[in-house]
């Protein structure tokens, strides 16, 4: 980690996490730039990015343009930048380690089939599970990608996609929305 921030520092792109309401970033000016052309506003609380070193850190968030992430995936070959629907940043996580690997695990615990599952995704970390589960159904605002191997294809996420997918697959007793 030590490592991947100090080669971030001075590029154009931000890398950190948010933890509850602070935000632990590198470039954080590009973690606002991104807030307020999404959201038109910026309300971070942004800390020293090197008490990450301290702190049990999991995954970290890249937020930047999606032709940057390769500057990341070559200087550190042992993690992965998935890509969010918005293209405009990613999960940076180990190699080998996944949604996927998560519903296995699940699955393992409670005794079931994985063919028994259903996952639901937009963005490029959902590709592994979307793949593994039973049936994956991408979001109708996912990345392309996403769309091409999943089982089926829902409406946005902002315009109830789950719900439709649910609905239009029979998951449902009624059809009636509570």
């Amino acid at each position: 980690m030590k490592r991947m921030l100090e080669f971030s520092a001075g590029k154009d792109f931000a890398l950190g996490i948010t933890s509850g309401t602070e935000d632990y970033y590198v470039n954080p000016e590009y973690v606002t730039i991104h807030d307020m052309t999404r959201f038109g506003e910026s309300e971070r609380h942004f800390k020293d990015p090197a008490q990450l070193l301290r702190m049990p850190v999991r995954s970290m968030t890249y937020i930047g343009k999606a032709d940057a992430i390769h500057k990341l995936e070559e200087a550190f070959p042992e993690v992965k930048l998935p890509l969010f629907s918005s293209r405009e940043g990613a999960d940076v996580i180990e190699k080998g380690v996944s949604k996927a690997e998560g519903l296995k695990r699940l699955c393992n615990y409670y005794g079931i089939s994985i063919q028994n599952t259903i996952a639901f995704g937009d963005s490029m970390n959902d590709f592994e599970i979307i793949q593994e589960a039973g049936l994956g159904i991408a979001m109708g605002n996912s990345v392309d990608q996403l769309k091409l191997i999943a089982d089926y294809v829902t409406t946005d996420i902002g315009e109830d996609g789950i719900w439709n997918a649910c609905q239009a697959l029979g998951l449902f007793k009624t059809s009636e929305r509570k």
